[in-house]
């Protein structure tokens, strides 16, 4: 397993799990995703991983651990291993993200903290604006198995304000 440091649970978490479980959570997360690339590092509920083609990601674990949340430790290994797997899949190759007609319909708006783009060095790839204090309103692609920001590139391509 790629060790990372082990973090105290983060308060939004606190009342959905225990530290122990958070610590489980990690664990399994990290056996896990070995097997995508390297993890580069832990904070507040979120693993950098370096995949194998050189792509940084953010996993954040919020959606996760609200799936586990009730669940029996003997059921987690199998919703973490779907819950990446989705996250790694190809859901993406059924859609030209160039072409606003195909694409705007799974437009959507996130809010995400501020500096949670910039850890991997893609703000300034992507479409965002600040609506609240330390935060960015993120245009986002709302795929059948995750979320992916919108890329400038892309909003650029539809010709639309």
């Amino acid at each position: 397993m790629t060790q990372t440091k082990y973090e105290t649970i983060p308060k939004q978490y606190t009342h959905l799990i225990s530290q122990e479980q958070y610590i489980m959570i990690l664990e399994l997360c990290q056996d896990y995703l070995s097997h995508f690339g390297q993890i580069n590092g832990l904070d507040d509920g979120v693993i950098s991983l370096l995949d194998l083609s050189g792509e940084s990601h953010r996993l954040a674990l919020d959606n996760l651990i609200r799936k586990l949340n009730g669940q029996e430790n003997t059921t987690w290994i199998g919703i973490i291993k779907e819950h990446f797997d989705n996250f790694f899949n190809d859901s993406e190759s059924q859609f030209d993200f160039n072409d606003f007609s195909q694409i705007k319909d799974i437009l959507v708006l996130r809010v995400y903290p501020d500096g949670y783009f910039e850890e991997v060095n893609f703000q300034d790839k992507i479409v965002y604006k600040v609506d609240f204090e330390d935060t960015k309103s993120t245009l986002v692609f709302d795929l059948p198995d995750k979320f992916r920001p919108v890329e400038k590139s892309e909003f650029s391509n539809w010709n639309i304000s």
